[in-house]
């Protein structure tokens, strides 16, 4: 998947992300079986940002979601490969991560406390979005 597919396709995660409304929501989605719903997204570290932190942001999000009940969502991170040109080898892209968050769900507003807006200070001091898809796995 090329980083213009991601971009493009963040616009589905804004408007899915955006309200709870089914009629908001692309029938893909929608459609999509219980628990299917993942959501992948490419990372930047910022220049004062470190893995750790974004690796700490993680682990954060995760247990914001244990802790409120949502025990289906799993949190993966993994470095984004590019090709070397000297080797012709994948190599890991400096400083792109991608986390995959399956069996998600869209969280009210309302039930955003001071834990979820600790784990997204984290993620915004070290890193930014520079893609997001929403996908709809196969069971």
């Amino acid at each position: 998947m090329t980083i213009r597919l991601l971009l493009a396709a963040s616009g589905l995660f804004a408007l899915a992300a955006a309200g709870s409304a089914a009629a908001a929501v692309p029938a893909e989605i929608a459609n999509c079986p219980a628990g299917g719903v993942a959501v992948i997204r490419i990372s930047r570290l910022t220049p004062t940002g470190a893995i750790a932190g974004f690796n700490q942001a993680v682990a954060d999000h995760r247990k914001w979601y244990a802790d409120h009940g949502y025990v289906q969502d799993r949190f993966t991170v993994a470095p984004v490969l590019v090709a070397d040109p000297a080797s012709h080898q994948m190599v890991p892209a400096a400083g792109e991560v991608m986390t995959l968050h399956t069996h998600a769900v869209d969280v009210p507003a309302d039930k955003h406390d001071a834990a979820w807006n600790a784990y997204v200070a984290e993620y915004q001091a070290n890193s930014e979005i520079i893609g997001t898809v929403l996908v709809c796995l196969p069971n």
